[in-house]
């Protein structure tokens, strides 16, 4: 497997590991104590299964819409780490960088690269016709 599938197939299981681990923390928050250790469990397991089905899906040829879609899932979750850092690390961001603030970047990171690889790989095939 090259090195762009390897990558987008950790971007596409961290992804899924971070949306339901953040998803099962907050609906069990107001039953469980310590809901985190809810999440977790259940986020690494929709992690797995996300980046098992993506390098399932991508293992064959994909599709330039599929391609495009994986890669701006695996964006979406480099992005929010990535803001997340230099939320962490540089303190004159913090106000501007809100979790809010940082999951709309991501998504519209995650939009735009999932468009651009479409592009590309459509570009690619057809220039080999």
């Amino acid at each position: 497997m090259s090195l762009s599938r390897t990558v987008t197939v950790l971007g596409v299981g961290l992804t899924a590991f971070l949306v339901a681990t953040a998803v099962v923390t907050e609906l069990a928050a107001s039953a469980v104590e310590f809901s985190l250790f809810l999440g977790l469990p259940a986020g690494l397991v929709a992690g797995v299964v996300a980046a098992g089905l993506a390098h399932r899906r991508l293992s064959r040829v994909a599709s330039p819409p599929v391609r495009g879609a994986l890669a701006g899932v695996a964006a979406v979750s480099y992005a929010a780490l990535a803001l997340f850092a230099v939320r962490y690390a540089v303190s004159a961001a913090r106000p501007f960088l809100s979790t809010a603030t940082v999951v709309i970047v991501a998504v519209a990171v995650g939009a735009a690269v999932g468009v651009a690889v479409n592009l590309h790989v459509r570009r690619r095939e057809n220039s080999f016709d």
